[in-house]
């Protein structure tokens, strides 16, 4: 199947960004990898999100763990407000 950046008739794909900079990605590949052998995982899942944000402008993204307690935490603090 080409990919010709379109959605198509697939409802899983995402729309391709076609004017990525690949220098960029490059360089943001040799960071994570950097990042990765300095055990550093933080860095390397939001280097990754940012390149998949490069290249898929319009996918929403998991939310990280630590996203994810904060937004909890937060929905948590209102509904106490709000009793």
């Amino acid at each position: 199947m080409k990919n010709d950046g379109s959605k198509g008739s697939d409802p899983n794909r995402f729309e391709v960004k076609q004017d990525v900079n690949l220098a960029d990605i490059g360089t943001m590949l040799n960071e994570a990898i950097f990042a990765s052998e300095e055990g550093d995982t933080d860095s390397v899942r939001d280097i990754l999100f940012d390149i998949h944000s490069m290249i898929f402008p319009n996918a929403a993204r998991l939310a990280t763990p630590e996203e994810n307690a904060a937004q909890n935490l937060q929905q948590h603090k209102r509904l106490n407000q709000a009793a």
